[in-house]
């Protein structure tokens, strides 16, 4: 007689709970993938270094209509002039607001970004040529005076201590002190970030 009543009950519209948070979990998934929520750090202006320095002297690559320079196995494409000056091994990037030093390269500002945990490994900016053979490629730019680093990444996780999951993230960080300034990701990361880190 139960067996027969949980029959007629599920029969009836009763919905099991478990497909309802399977449906709501991939529905948010579809949705939320592509919305992308910014987070903000600090201001990139102020004396703290980050904890990683480069080493070596950055070697400037003008490869076709691409401007880079690369640092051990690491580089940076920009669009603005570069220089660096052969005794002190200084980089210095001329933006429209001056003449500008970067005192953190490329390969310390990604470690510094890999440390403080904003993603697990970096995905190259696409180029061709002398820089397409960099291992870690990122771009250059200049946000409100300040030179930043553009690096696009994957961030992973393990939903129940089991499942990988992997969500996108841009993480900004300053190339006059290594420290993230900002950095971008979907509301599936985010609730990934809380639920999965």
């Amino acid at each position: 007689m139960i067996k027969l009543m949980s029959r007629k009950n599920n029969q009836a519209g009763v919905i099991n709970p478990l497909t309802v948070f399977i449906v709501v979990i991939l529905a948010g998934i579809l949705v939320s993938a592509n919305i992308p929520i910014s987070r903000e750090y600090m201001d990139g202006k102020s004396g703290v270094m980050g904890e990683h320095t480069s080493k070596g002297f950055p070697r400037v690559i003008m490869d076709g209509g691409q401007k880079g320079f690369i640092v051990s196995t690491d580089g940076a494409v920009t669009d603005f002039p570069l220089t660096v000056d052969e005794e002190t091994g200084t980089l210095t990037v001329t933006t429209p607001a001056g003449e500008k030093v970067v005192a953190v390269l490329p390969d310390a500002a990604i470690k510094n970004m890999l440390s403080a945990k904003v993603m697990s490994y970096v995905t190259s900016v696409p180029v061709e040529g002398e820089l397409a053979s960099t291992e870690k490629l990122i771009k250059l730019v200049e946000q409100d005076g300040t030179l930043i680093y553009e690096i696009d990444g994957i961030k992973e996780h393990k939903l129940l201590g089991l499942i990988p999951l992997k969500s996108k993230v841009k993480a900004f960080v300053s190339a006059e002190n290594g420290q993230v300034v900002r950095s971008e990701t979907s509301l599936l990361g985010r609730i990934l970030n809380r639920i999965a880190p």
